[in-house]
């Protein structure tokens, strides 16, 4: 059964068929504003691949640290959500393991995306740029399974997403 236009979940492959879009914008999301974004860059891993030893835990430094070290590549990033979790295990296991603090962790796969806009971004204080450019910005987040699809909680919180004031102005 084909959808039409209007059925389209809000996370969807664009449906207009063009060369642009073929090649640039194969994702589309509109924000709360109504501004149109693309996805232009998808990198998952495991939030806990590199934990050698020991029982992943929660801290809000993690997603801090995975800014700095991606910031290069994906800059500027907005932490969209670290909610911790519940690990999935008996207090009498955790006992056992003589675990007492700590017995939650982020979901297990970290997600960081890129974004763009055709239009350009305001900036914090809503003036138009001088020169138009197009607009980009990226997000972090953990879920519990690889995206797609997108958790909808966490589709919330992206189309909530102030793009002006976060998102940078690229250079032609």
């Amino acid at each position: 059964m084909q959808q039409t236009p209007q059925e389209l979940p809000p996370w969807r492959p664009t449906t207009e068929l063009n060369l642009t879009n073929y090649f640039y914008h194969s994702y589309r999301l509109t924000l709360n504003t109504g501004r149109e974004i693309g996805l232009t860059k998808l990198h998952q891993f495991r939030t806990y691949g590199n934990v050698i030893e020991g029982m992943p835990g929660y801290s809000p430094s993690l997603a801090t640290s995975i800014c700095e070290r991606y910031g290069k590549e994906f800059s500027p990033i907005v932490i969209i959500d670290q909610t911790p979790l519940p690990l999935p295990i008996s207090q009498s296991y955790a006992d056992e393991l003589k675990l007492r603090h700590n017995l939650h962790s982020l979901a297990p796969i970290t997600v960081l995306v890129q974004f763009e806009s055709n239009e350009p971004a305001k900036g914090a204080e809503g003036k138009e740029p001088e020169h138009w450019s197009p607009s980009g910005l990226s997000m972090l987040w953990f879920q519990k399974t690889l995206a797609m699809p997108i958790d909808e909680l966490i589709l919330e919180k992206i189309k909530a997403v102030n793009w002006d004031a976060h998102a940078e102005n690229w250079d032609l």
